[in-house]
């Protein structure tokens, strides 16, 4: 199967160009600034809708911090 693809690709320039636009674009709108600002800022609002914890484990003198 994997040798059947590689045959493949080998086989179309067109297909490899493709892929290779495919994947560049892909990468510029994932890992963009704009995206990793808008999925941290979901991290850190989903963290600040939890419940309060009573006691912090950074300041829990029993545990050596």
């Amino acid at each position: 199967v994997v040798a059947d693809a590689i045959a493949k690709l080998l086989a179309s320039p067109e297909l490899r160009h493709q892929l290779g636009e495919n994947g560049k674009r892909l990468v510029s709108h994932r890992y963009c600034w704009n995206a990793i600002a808008s999925n941290l800022s979901g991290i850190y609002r989903s963290i600040l809708e939890q419940q309060p914890l009573t006691k912090s484990l950074a300041f829990d003198k029993n545990i050596g911090w």
